[in-house]
């Protein structure tokens, strides 16, 4: 796959991906990433955690690296925040970033998954204005029960 992607891409260009599985029961979240930022896990408590994955180089690089998955463990209570670079690097008129201790506040207030992405997109579109988001933001948000 990955000379697939390098051979159809334009120069220059590259994918980026995080791929995880839960098991819900046990709360072991199986995570493996390629370019993507380290999920944040928000404990119980309202503690922010970010794990210490190792993250391989983004699909369609020249670089040629096992792809290794790592377990994590969520209590009841915890959660996880997927997202890309566009959220933390987000730059409003100053042209200062979001930023990731803005990330981590936000989500650290939040007790769900939806609460979570809505405080998320109001924080940022603050910080935004009226600049147009350059880069795509896109995030996950779950929480185990």
């Amino acid at each position: 796959m990955q000379n697939q992607l390098r051979d159809e891409m334009e120069s220059g260009m590259f994918v980026t991906i995080s791929v995880a599985s839960l098991d819900p029961a046990k709360g072991l979240l199986k995570i493996a990433t390629a370019g993507h930022p380290p999920p944040l896990i928000r404990r119980m408590d309202g503690t922010i955690e970010i794990p210490n994955l190792a993250i391989a180089p983004a699909l369609g690089t020249m670089h040629m690296t096992p792809y290794t998955d790592q377990l994590l463990e969520l209590g009841r209570g915890d959660g996880v925040l997927f997202y890309t670079d566009g959220l933390d690097e987000a730059q409003g008129p100053s042209g200062e970033p979001f930023g990731l201790e803005r990330v981590q506040y936000v989500f650290a207030q939040s007790r769900s998954a939806g609460q979570s992405i809505e405080a998320m997109l109001t924080a940022v579109g603050q910080v935004l204005g009226d600049v147009t988001q350059y880069d795509d933001l896109t995030m996950i948000a779950m929480f185990r029960r």
